[in-house]
């Protein structure tokens, strides 16, 4: 896992994967890797496909921030990069 670039992990409490995603952050950082990890003790997983959940909302609008920020800045990267090529 070494030289992975920050992580970002979503974990429910109602996941039959919940252990597997610990036990994957835990290595990651063990190696070195920056994680920031979400846990939501009483959603199921694929709770953000659940918009009749109020609390999914909330949790899907709150955990898709990171997720938001890290496509913004690749996307910008990403444009900063072909403009330099030009």
């Amino acid at each position: 896992h070494k030289g992975l670039p920050p992580v970002y992990l979503l974990v429910c409490g109602m996941d039959p994967f919940g252990d597997d995603v610990l036990i994957y952050e835990k290595a990651l950082r063990e190696d070195g890797v920056k994680t920031e990890m979400a846990v939501y003790p009483g959603l199921p997983h694929g709770y953000l496909s659940f918009n009749c959940l109020k609390s999914a909302l909330k949790g899907g609008i709150d955990s898709a921030k990171p997720i938001v920020s890290c496509s913004r800045c690749e996307l910008y990267c990403q444009s900063v990069e072909s403009l330099k090529s030009q």
